[in-house]
């Protein structure tokens, strides 16, 4: 589990680290400037190559830059990310940083959320609150009021920290100018290096973690799998759910008409649909090929995929109906697709069967479609209009 941060931490770290050379090969860089003498009595954003905070912000900040540096006053919180932060000022809140190179050495007045890839938090800096870091190399020499929770390859720690001490890391080490008020607690798999002046006031307790990989067995290998499969199915449904009580809302009448086709011409509709199920695809393939045929051949298959998703719905259309007239009750469209629905993925979850009836199924209703499609296009021509 902990090398699995370590992984995480590094893979984010180098996002940043990427980051801040792509903005280092900018040809031009945007820099956005608050000076010294700029006060903003608001929520400040800010965004560019290069961002400098010198002024004082009545409000939170937020900024995103390949450099940022924030020198002035910061009466609020401040959220920042990029390649290089350096943090000089003051923050009377928390702030939250992400980058690759981050450089505190300013005053924070409550908590703080450190991640990149090194991570200085020196000697000149005050955190009032407590400290959460995820980085590749971490020194901490700044005095830490509360708690330090971090994930990191190596780290040092060479101040006071208040609280509590718990971290995951390949290496840690305590200079002789750390004190912890409360507990060390580290995972790592190996021992910490503690100078002989360092203070600990309460339990240092080392935990291991295990070398020896889970073993799953055949069973729990299928219960993962029975498990999604469940998922999928239970998806599927409520999708299928929406689309259908969709269909009754908004093209009642082409829906009743389509539930007629698959009841008045069940075989005709069968082999129109698995013409068009395996041919379609021939055709988006051979549209393909000619390379001036690949929009034709993209709108084909958007086409063949809507088709192939609802085509089956007017089958559970079907469905109900023949179990609401085997019943002799009468009920609104959309509770009768409901039954339907509900009777179709009961009997498609049956093994071997199950697969055969989706493929007749959207055989039969793909098939339906088409020919009262054409059937409502012969009439607009008819009428004039289309």
């Amino acid at each position: 589990m902990r090398k699995l941060l370590y992984i995480l931490i590094a893979t984010f770290a180098g996002v940043f680290l990427l980051a801040s050379q792509v903005y280092a090969k900018s040809d031009t860089q945007n820099v956005v400037t608050l000076t010294q003498d700029e006060v903003v009595d608001h929520d400040y954003f800010a965004a560019g190559d290069i961002v400098e905070i010198s002024g004082t912000v009545n409000g939170d900040v937020y900024v995103a830059g390949g450099q940022v540096y924030v020198d002035g006053t910061i009466n609020g919180g401040l959220l920042a990310a990029g390649g290089m932060i350096t943090i000089n000022g003051k923050v009377s809140q928390d702030i939250r940083v992400a980058g690759g190179q981050l450089n505190l050495a300013g005053e924070v007045g409550r908590n703080a959320t450190l991640a990149g890839g090194n991570i200085d938090v020196g000697p000149n800096a005050l955190i009032a609150g407590n400290l959460v870091i995820g980085g590749g190399n971490v020194t901490i020499s700044a005095p830490i009021a509360g708690d330090i929770k971090l994930g990191a390859g190596n780290v040092t720690i060479a101040n006071s920290v208040g609280g509590n001490v718990e971290a995951g890391v390949g290496q840690m080490r305590l200079t002789s100018a750390a004190t912890i008020g409360g507990d060390l607690t580290y995972y790592s798999e190996e021992d910490a290096s503690i100078s002989p002046g360092a203070s600990i006031s309460g339990m240092v307790d080392k935990k291991t973690t295990p070398v020896k990989a889970p073993e799953f067995s055949e069973k729990d290998v299928q219960k993962v799998f029975d498990g999604i499969g469940i998922f999928a199915k239970l998806t599927s449904a409520f999708s299928t759910l929406i689309i259908g009580l969709l269909l009754v809302y908004l093209l009642p009448n082409y829906t009743k008409k389509v539930v007629e086709t698959i009841s008045s011409r069940p075989i005709a509709a069968t082999f129109l649909g698995f013409a068009a199920l395996v041919l379609t695809p021939v055709a988006i393939i051979i549209l393909f090929v000619t390379l001036v045929g690949i929009p034709l051949a993209m709108i084909g298959l958007f086409v063949y995929l809507t088709f192939l998703y609802v085509a089956r719905i007017f089958v559970m259309f079907w469905v109900g109906e023949k179990i609401f007239e085997l019943a002799k009750k009468k009920a609104r469209y959309g509770w009768v697709f409901v039954v339907g629905l509900i009777v179709y993925y009961l009997v498609t979850m049956l093994p071997i069967v199950g697969g055969l009836i989706v493929f007749v199924s959207t055989s039969v209703g793909w098939g339906a479609m088409l020919i009262r499609c054409r059937a409502a296009s012969l009439k607009a021509r008819e009428k004039a209009i289309i």
